[in-house]
């Protein structure tokens, strides 16, 4: 799947997602704490996406902004 279709398609599963900006290699979407768990759920079990294996779990501090986030590299070892 191209990564703007990924993008479209992550962002209609979770209401209130934001898609980044195409500055890195990988797709990036920012998601609500509130819709992550069923999103992860999706993304899991959607034989589209079959992300199947979480390659990498980063936390990232904001100091200036007092909040810290997660940040997930998924991989689907089905679809590559």
């Amino acid at each position: 799947m191209e990564r703007e279709a990924l993008l479209q398609k992550v962002s209609a599963l979770a209401e209130g997602s934001v898609a980044g900006e195409a500055t890195t290699q990988l797709p990036e979407i920012t998601v609500p704490l509130a819709k992550f768990r069923a999103l992860m759920e999706t993304l899991h079990n959607d034989k589209d996406l079959a992300f199947d294996y979480p390659m990498c779990m980063t936390g990232v501090d904001w100091p200036e902004e007092k909040k810290i986030t997660c940040v997930y590299h998924l991989w689907s070892v089905a679809l590559g």
